[in-house]
């Protein structure tokens, strides 16, 4: 074999020829074919350069090809302007060998389940490979329900790499892809990539619980997938509120139709004294919202760093429920001079969630500017009781009534057998001539069931007291609305006297399987398969969006109606239900999949309470 020839010894061989292209971003990545050759001077070698720049929507590319006198080096990426706004980048190489400023495919290489990393290694192809593939295999059945992420290079474009198979064995397989094309660099083509050109696999679920200081940091594992719209990504929120020795993680994950958003840890108030601080992220490839755990916030050193003791004395309580009156006083510590008292909530991303909290503040007044703050796709809302300022205290309307206060949610399975707390100690003072009302709804499909409340003042001319029933058989929609007019009136203090449990129903003729749920959001993320009862004809999927009464919130149902009920009309003309305002969407009243029968691995319903956790994430702690 010969030697090869020294740079510079022999004249060169080189791919010649430019091009220039502008186009919308969605007609990237482009791939051409230099079909000019030229002979170089002596000592020259081959060059190749793209150069990128992106203007909103709109992509200019640049290519050259030639011969020049710059030292050989390798490939080099240089991103010379990130986005937001213009940004510009470029792919540039020299080399000492004939023709050999001819692109190399090269692709992103990968197999792993659930999600590939963002810097997968670039691996130069094979001879007889053209295009990069990158797509999904999910497997299902023989005990199996997983995505398989797969990247690499194949010798055609399209979703083929199963070449028509259905299923192995047991286990059927589902194969959903998008070619990259011809690589042309992809790494250049990432940072212009467009959010919105295809359907994304994100994490979805949440989290809400209240633990121990010590406790933290702790971490979870995501187990629920969801394909969003086009147009969404995928997004990660994380909220630790610390009062005290005590700290409320709400975690939701999920869609979100919003412009890419790198990590952002973000501190609404304190230290010292009550501390509420956020992380926030907002990304456009599969699965790339997979935070894992607290610790990046609670690596946060003001989270870390407690001042020595002050000379302030306040009650410290983080809880869901009203803080008791007996709550213990705690020393302040330094650099805090007021005692705080007020009620957030937490609403949003499958969240709906009452926080009471005590603890010492460094100033007096309310700790969200305006009363609620947007933190990613929770809205946090608060009502704060601080101490009346010095000066003459207001007067309350002649007549006004003091009513209760408060709203509440529960979740879980057989909610109507056992009596359901529904107190508050939170009471508020009415506007002139409003009335007290008490609100509760009660959704059950299968076993599964939630309850909504929700206590405190009503306008004069709202609707009179009211009480609405749907099922069973089948799902079972109850809804009680009270308005009276004395001062703490509306007392109800547990679902006893309003709900009893129905006797169970005979399977109907023909077993009609049907999805059941019932979840926050507008859709569920996970179901149990039910044979329907006698009295039930068809299969339901939609949800309830409440607005009002101190609830915002989408509600989600799935299971069995009742043969006397058509298309999205549940609860028939009732369009509120005391204060809070309903409207029914239904996302395909007539589901061809339940009704030809649904098969396959029943998913776990939720369970209520700290179960939640292991429900939805499994928990599993890292050493």
């Amino acid at each position: 074999m010969a030697a090869a020839p020294s740079a510079g010894t022999q004249a060169l061989v080189c791919k010649k020829g430019f091009l220039t292209h502008a186009a919308d971003a969605e007609a990237f990545p482009i791939s051409w074919t230099v079909r000019l050759n030229e002979t170089c001077e002596p000592g020259e070698g081959c060059q190749e350069t793209l150069i990128l720049v992106r203007s909103g929507n709109e992509i200019a590319a640049v290519i050259s090809h030639g011969c020049t006198r710059a030292p050989a080096h390798e490939g080099r990426d240089v991103q010379h302007r990130a986005p937001p706004g213009v940004a510009i980048a470029s792919y540039t190489k020299v080399c000492h060998s004939d023709l050999c400023n001819d692109l190399d495919t090269s692709c992103p290489v990968c197999s792993a389940f659930y999600s590939c990393p963002s810097n997968a290694p670039l691996v130069t192809c094979p001879l007889g490979t053209t295009h990069c593939y990158s797509g999904t295999i999910r497997l299902s059945g023989g005990g199996l329900s997983h995505p398989l992420r797969v990247q690499g290079c194949v010798p055609h474009d399209g979703c083929q790499l199963l070449n028509g198979t259905k299923a192995i064995g047991p286990i059927a397989l589902t194969e959903r892809c998008e070619s990259e094309g011809s690589q042309v660099n992809k790494r250049v083509f990432s940072v212009y990539s467009v959010p919105g050109t295809r359907a994304l696999t994100c994490f979805k679920g949440h989290f809400f619980d209240i633990n121990d200081r010590s406790d933290l940091p702790f971490s979870w594992t995501a187990r629920v997938n969801v394909t969003c719209q086009i147009g969404e990504g995928c997004q990660d929120t994380l909220i630790l509120i610390q009062s005290g020795d005590k700290v409320t993680t709400a975690l939701t994950k999920g869609c979100k139709r919003s412009r890419s958003q790198e990590p952002l840890k973000t501190q609404h108030q304190g230290p010292p004294g009550i501390t509420i601080t956020s992380y926030t992220h907002v990304c456009h490839s599969d699965l790339c919202n997979n935070l894992g755990s607290n610790i990046p916030l609670w690596d946060n050193s003001a989270l870390e760093d407690v001042p020595g003791p002050g000379d302030l004395r306040c009650p410290v309580c983080i809880s869901g429920q009203p803080c008791p009156s007996s709550t213990p006083l705690v020393t302040c510590p330094s650099g805090t001079s007021h005692c705080y008292s007020g009620t957030f909530q937490l609403l949003g991303g499958g969240l709906a969630h009452t926080l009471n909290v005590q603890g010492c503040v460094s100033w007096d007044g309310c700790q969200v500017p305006g009363g609620a703050e947007v933190i990613g796709s929770v809205l946090l809302k608060e009502t704060c009781k601080n101490p009346e300022a010095p000066g003459p205290r207001p007067r309350s309307p002649p007549g006004a009534l003091t009513c209760y206060e408060g709203t509440s949610l529960q979740m879980g399975a057989d909610l109507a057998k056992e009596p359901q707390d529904l107190s508050t100690d939170s009471t508020l003072t009415c506007g002139a001539r409003e009335l007290c009302q008490e609100t509760v709804l009660f959704i059950e499909s299968g076993s599964q069931g939630i309850i909504v409340s929700s206590k405190g003042c009503a306008a004069p001319e709202s609707k009179p007291s009211e009480t609405t029933r749907m099922g069973p058989p089948g799902m079972t929609i109850f809804s009680y609305s009270r308005l009276c007019s004395t001062s703490l009136c509306n007392d109800i203090r547990s679902t006893a006297s309003i709900l009893t449990p129905a006797p169970t129903a005979a399977p109907g003729p023909g077993g009609l399987p049907c999805l059941a749920c019932v979840s926050l959001g507008s859709s569920c993320s996970a179901s149990s398969v039910i044979t329907c009862p006698a009295g039930t004809s068809r299969c339901y999927k939609g949800y309830f969006q409440l607005h009002g009464g101190g609830i915002s919130s989408p509600l989600a149902i799935q299971g069995c109606a009742p043969a006397n009920t058509r298309g999205c009309r549940l609860l028939g003309n009732t369009r509120a239900l005391g204060p809070i305002s309903v409207t029914e969407v239904c996302q395909g009243d007539e589901d061809s999949e339940q009704q030809n029968g649904v098969s396959g691995a029943t998913v776990p319903a939720w369970g209520a309470g700290a179960g939640l956790l292991l429900a939805l994430w499994g928990c599993l702690p890292q050493l």
